[in-house]
């Protein structure tokens, strides 16, 4: 009996070792949540399912991105093989995949403007402007499928802006153009002859488009050879030297239009030239004064009417009570200068589009004087007309839109400017073609003196609120 009492001892002993042996030391028992399973093993399961959850997020961002490229890449390649609606499709295309990224929309904005849908442009643009906040989408909204703003057009396009990048004729020096990112200035054409200088500037984001001419009498066959029509890349490069004028033919208007260049001549014509080829063709014989256009029409004055021009080339009526020698579309309407009185100079006129409302807004314009239109206010440029030595004072004045005063923007002598300057030797003196860009009034400033019979030119800048006037090239 006691032999059987410590043999079980024994057997116990032993199985209350094994049992010890199998367990961990140190560690309580394992919690179960309510199914049954241990909390370690529910947390593998999170980690796991956020792990895959995770991995299909950037796998699922990386294909919508992937995705996204190739609807780009389709739309590039059309375009390059000059389909422009299946271009604007892939765009859309792209949109619909990622509709907070910039490219695409730029891309159908540039489509759109090829294809002549200025409408569609300008909603793109505007787009853009809700996405992103950035006040340049909206200055690209204005001036879609013209390359410049109408009111630089009527002033010689001496400036004109494109996103971010502004470029500037005739800086640092006559017969060169400049482009200037932020505080990054980049010389993109240079003429190397101080005699020209470039105006009339076009900009369609891949080439820049102007004219070249000469100063002064700067004539002779070798000479007028460089001048006419000019196109270089946007960001520099090569140029190509389009049209080279024949005998006098002169533009004194320019603009960029569905992807063509139209011009008024001084024989008062409306010419077409091609963007690539440089072949020129008549539009329109007659005697017109004026043209301009707002990016979906082409607007044109002549001494009694003035017409607006389709895509199609039908000339429509605006008014017959009016005639207009210098013309900005803003906004609806059409802002001109007009004959109609005549004596003391043009006065300012505007009409809706349509050729509704025509009304007087003042007679303020003088012969030769230039104004622009930028941001609701009217830039007047001043000419002094055969003023004694005394009084050679230039200014530029601001006005309301109904053409109410609101003040000068500047007012200064040429000597203030240009420390060389006699300004008792000035005869007669012209501040005009003031161009809007990049935040900066551009002008050009001419002066003759008694002491010979030919002429200067300088090229000016100041900030919109006239302050930082300066001279930037002496021509």
């Amino acid at each position: 009996m006691e032999t059987e009492e410590k043999t079980e001892e024994l057997l116990d002993s032993k199985l209350k070792e094994k049992r010890s042996r199998g367990k961990k030391k140190n560690n309580p028992p394992e919690k179960r949540n309510g199914r049954g399973m241990t909390v370690k093993k529910t947390a593998l399961i999170v980690a796991a399912v956020l792990l895959i959850a995770g991995g299909g997020y950037f796998g699922w961002k990386y294909y919508r991105s992937s995705q996204y490229q190739k609807k780009l890449d389709l739309a590039v390649k059309a375009m390059d093989d000059g389909k422009i609606e299946d271009a604007i499709l892939a765009y859309d295309n792209a949109i619909k995949i990622d509709d907070n990224r910039i490219d695409a929309y730029l891309g159908k904005a540039a489509a759109a403007v090829k294809s002549g849908d200025i409408d569609t442009a300008r909603s793109t643009y505007d787009k853009l402007v809700s996405i992103t906040g950035d006040s340049k989408y909206q200055r690209m909204s204005e001036s879609a499928g013209m390359g410049n703003t109408s009111g630089n057009y009527a002033n010689a396009g001496l400036a004109a802006s494109y996103g971010d990048s502004v470029y500037v004729a005739n800086t640092p020096r006559p017969g060169c153009l400049t482009k200037i990112d932020g505080s990054n200035e980049k010389m993109i054409f240079d003429l190397g002859d101080d005699k020209k200088i470039v105006q009339n500037i076009s900009v369609d984001g891949d080439y820049v488009y102007f004219s070249v001419w000469s100063l002064n009498n700067d004539i002779g066959a070798e000479s007028l050879a460089k001048n006419g029509i000019y196109r270089v890349p946007a960001d520099g490069g090569d140029a190509v030297h389009l049209l080279t004028p024949t005998n006098d033919f002169y533009y004194s208007n320019m603009v960029l239009w569905n992807g063509q260049l139209y011009l008024l001549s001084y024989d008062k014509g409306i010419y077409k030239v091609d963007t690539n080829s440089g072949d020129m063709s008549t539009v329109f014989e007659g005697m017109y004064e004026s043209l301009n256009s707002d990016g979906k029409y082409l607007y044109s004055g002549t001494d009694q009417s003035i017409y607006s021009i389709d895509s199609q080339g039908n000339q429509n009526l605006v008014t017959a009570s009016r005639g207009a020698s210098l013309i900005i579309a803003y906004q609806d309407k059409l802002y001109f200068a007009s004959s109609y009185r005549s004596g003391d100079g043009y006065e300012l006129n505007r009409i809706n589009k349509d050729g509704s409302d025509l009304e007087r807004i003042g007679q303020k314009v003088y012969y030769y004087t230039r104004f622009n239109i930028y941001d609701d206010t009217i830039y007047m440029a001043r000419r002094q007309s055969m003023m004694s030595s005394s009084d050679n004072t230039v200014q530029i004045e601001t006005y309301s839109l109904d053409g109410q005063n609101a003040g000068t923007l500047a007012s200064f002598l040429p000597s203030d400017l240009i420390g060389s300057l006699d300004n008792s030797s000035i005869q007669y003196v012209t501040v005009n073609y003031p161009c809007v860009a990049g935040g900066k009034l551009y002008y050009r400033l001419s002066t003759t003196s008694i002491l010979d019979s030919g002429y200067s030119n300088y090229f000016g800048s100041m900030d919109l609120d006239g302050q930082n006037n300066q001279i930037i090239s002496n021509g």
